[in-house]
């Protein structure tokens, strides 16, 4: 909710201030930057109790910042509700999936 609610909808509003109006690079900036700029500042404490290699950051920051595109965009095309209900889809799914193949 945090990034989508408020730094998504802070960052779309001032683009579109730059901008003049709201365009859709606008979304798409603030969608990107949520994702892939937002989320590794906000859980940089984290990703520091992670194996020290680039390679781990790079996978983290990947793996969230494609589930963070999508939400992004579900949020802006249908909703806080949709991106809430898409996040928690992906866990519902993913949970006994990763179970059963390493479990």
């Amino acid at each position: 909710m945090i990034f989508r609610l408020i730094v998504m909808s802070a960052l779309v509003w001032l683009f579109a201030i730059a901008a003049g109006r709201r365009r859709l690079w606008c979304y798409w900036g603030a969608i990107l930057r949520a994702a892939l700029v937002a989320y590794p500042l906000y859980y940089l404490s984290y990703l520091m109790t992670l194996d020290p290699t680039p390679l781990s950051w790079v996978r983290e920051v990947a793996l969230h910042g494609c589930g963070g595109l999508l939400w992004g965009y579900l949020y802006w095309r249908h909703g806080l509700a949709a991106s809430i209900v898409g996040h928690v889809s992906a866990h519902l799914s993913l949970q006994p999936l990763l179970g059963f193949l390493f479990g």
